[in-house]
């Protein structure tokens, strides 16, 4: 995914990076010079949670609203 194009500026996707990195949700890696970027143990949960949110999120959402009517 292209992250620059996404953020819209290279100072937001910096501030991106700040954010994620002060939430331990990726860390960076600086090789030869190159600096990359991983996600952390945190940052593999988190993604497993959000790639099931079409199962998770309607579920939460009925849950959280008055759907649900005594019988």
């Amino acid at each position: 995914m292209d992250f620059l194009r996404v953020a819209g500026n290279e100072e937001i996707l910096n501030d991106w990076v700040d954010y994620l990195t002060r939430c331990n949700v990726i860390r960076a890696e600086t090789i030869e010079m190159k600096t990359t970027y991983a996600k952390t143990d945190l940052g593999q949960k988190l993604h497993a949670v959000l790639k099931d949110h079409g199962y998770l999120g309607p579920l939460i959402g009925d849950l959280s609203r008055n759907r649900r009517r005594p019988k």
